[in-house]
């Protein structure tokens, strides 16, 4: 029997802890079913499972901004698509965070501070996609199953980022045009 290899997702020698901004696409497994709701009339309406993917989202930026921040994002009948922004060039005296600057031997000299550990995209979708699963899996949605891994792409710049929002922006709009629904 043959080894089936898988294409790897990420790109190869690139630091996915790197302070950067990643636009994220994840899908139900097999594109699933439609369910967190329907597009009527070009705007997204969320059912309770898709509230609930909306309201983790959310959680994701709470519960890591000390590491990343969260931009735009929709929540579509089958998928999600959103913008994080990872910044792990931050030290902390405290809760505060103190951009790196100095010396090496003036920044160990400073005993208070710490340096947080790395944090991934990775680690970011892997928190998302465990509790949203626990908690549609707990409103009934016992068969639910996010798709293996994710897709992202590595945000280059301003003028990249504004073109990913506005497709963001516009994704509900444009789902009857396509006919594979993403």
């Amino acid at each position: 029997m043959a080894i089936r290899h898988r294409k790897p997702n990420r790109l190869p020698q690139w630091r996915y802890n790197s302070s950067r901004a990643y636009f994220v696409t994840i899908n139900i497994h097999d594109g699933g079913p439609h369910l967190f709701g329907e597009v009527v009339n070009g705007r997204m309406v969320l059912n309770k499972y898709g509230e609930i993917v909306e309201w983790q989202w959310r959680w994701l930026g709470q519960q890591y901004g000390n590491w990343l921040s969260l931009d735009a994002f929709v929540v579509m009948p089958n998928h999600i698509h959103g913008i994080i922004k990872i910044n792990n060039d931050r030290r902390f005296v405290g809760t505060t965070p103190v951009p790196m600057v100095g010396t090496t031997l003036g920044l160990s000299l400073q005993k208070t501070q710490r340096r947080l550990p790395s944090r991934s995209l990775s680690k970011a979708i892997c928190a998302f996609k465990t509790t949203s699963s626990k908690y549609i899996h707990q409103s009934g949605g016992a068969d639910f199953q996010w798709q293996r891994s994710f897709h992202d792409r590595i945000v280059r710049d301003e003028h990249e980022l504004h073109v990913i929002r506005r497709y963001i922006a516009n994704n509900p709009r444009h789902w009857a045009d396509n006919p594979n629904h993403r």
